[in-house]
């Protein structure tokens, strides 16, 4: 209805000196406006229809924290993967421990959202030896490979 307004009142403000050809009419106007709508409005559903490059679709896994491992174990790891920039995000913005351990968290269907209070009262009511426990377990199963690899 708009655009009958608008060419009707196109047509009534008209002259009659002839316009060159190379200059679209009112009607190509409108059907050039209307598939450019149409153009964006398509880019549109498929931006939306595509993740972003940072977001990944929550994984269903397959498997859990077994009942030797524990959730403080699993942070602390974690923290040392951050701190180590280990990873990076692939837009070149910084990594945040933050968005780190929730996306690992929630790829390993753990809640880590709380990762910080947790290892902070770990830090500050566990001793040393008990904090670094689990990376002297990894060293002695990286060994095992190493040995086995090496046989």
């Amino acid at each position: 209805m708009y655009l009958q307004e608008v060419k009707t009142e196109y047509l009534q403000n008209q002259t009659t000196i002839n316009i060159p050809s190379f200059v679209p009419s009112f009607d190509e106007k409108c059907d050039i406006e209307i598939n450019g709508v149409r153009e964006a409005m398509q880019l549109e559903e498929q931006l939306k229809r595509q993740p972003e490059a940072h977001t990944a679709t929550t994984p269903n896994p397959s498997f859990k924290l077994s009942e030797t491992g524990s959730k403080i174990d699993l942070i602390r790891v974690l923290v040392a993967l951050h701190e180590s920039e280990l990873f990076e995000k692939v837009n070149g913005k910084e990594l945040t421990k933050k968005e780190f351990m929730e996306t690992m968290g929630d790829y390993l269907g753990v809640d880590l959202s709380n990762f910080h209070s947790n290892l902070t009262q770990a830090l500050q009511t566990q001793p040393r030896d008990v904090n670094l426990k689990i990376f002297k377990e990894l060293l002695k199963a990286w060994e095992g490979v190493y040995k086995k690899a090496n046989e």
